[in-house]
C-alpha cells in the first residue's frame, strides 16, 4: 500500500530493530541537546555516555535498515561495532 515503509512489508523484523534504533538515536540526542546546555552534567561524563549511546543507535538503524540480506546486516553491524 502506498506511504507503507518497505522494510517492513519485506522483513517485519529487521523494521522494527530500525525503528527502536533510530528511535533511541533520536531521544539520545535530544538529550544530548540538554545535556550540553547543563554545563554541571558535562563534567560528570554523563554527556559522553549519552554520545556513545546514540553512536550505538545510530550504527544499528544503519545496520538493520541499509542492507538488502540479513547476513550483510549482521556483518555490517560487527564491522561497525569492532572499529
Amino acid at each position: 500500500m502506498a506511504s507503507d515503509p518497505i522494510l517492513l512489508t519485506t522483513n517485519a523484523r529487521r523494521y522494527k530493530a530500525f525503528f527502536y534504533c533510530n528511535s533511541v538515536a533520536f531521544v539520545v540526542s535530544l538529550v544530548a541537546i540538554v545535556l550540553v546546555q547543563t554545563e554541571k552534567l558535562v563534567e560528570h561524563h554523563v554527556l559522553e555516555a549519552a554520545m556513545i549511546l546514540d553512536l550505538f543507535g545510530l550504527i544499528g538503524a544503519y545496520a538493520a535498515g541499509s542492507c538488502r540480506d540479513v547476513s550483510t546486516s549482521i556483518y555490517a553491524m560487527a564491522l561497525s561495532y569492532c572499529c
